[in-house]
């Protein structure tokens, strides 16, 4: 019975392990790093849909984009994309360390959903006068 016990704990173990979670991308800077759920890879397609709003903080994905009608979007980044604190304001930051966009920016990213997140694949841009 011992034994059966032993086995039944160590494939639950196995089995949490294995569900992991999403990649999450710290960018190596000085400022603090704010974790950022992005894609695992690099995106060898990308869904033909866009989205825009403010670009705002989400629990669930570090940042997200919240619509002009108030509904916040969790956002899964770009591969290769991070976040950090500068001030007290969270700025999104491509893969070639460039700041792309700043907390409050409003902001449009191609994509689409899946699994009740956005899945941007596309470069960010930030909408004139933000």
């Amino acid at each position: 019975m011992n034994i059966r016990l032993a086995v039944l704990a160590l494939l639950a173990v196995v089995l949490a392990a294995c569900s992991a979670a999403p990649a999450v991308t710290v960018a190596p800077t000085a400022a603090p790093n704010v974790a950022l759920r992005t894609a695992p890879v690099a995106n060898a397609a990308c869904m033909d849909a866009l989205m825009s709003g403010a670009l705002a903080r989400h629990p669930q994905t570090g940042l997200g984009i919240t619509s002009a009608e108030g509904q916040a979007n969790a956002v899964e980044w770009p591969f290769g994309y991070s976040a950090r604190n500068e001030g007290g304001r969270i700025v999104l930051v491509d893969a070639t360390s460039k700041v792309v966009a700043r907390e409050g920016d409003k902001i449009q990213v191609g994509g689409g959903f899946g699994n009740v997140i956005w899945h941007a694949c596309g470069p960010v841009s930030v909408a004139q006068g933000s």
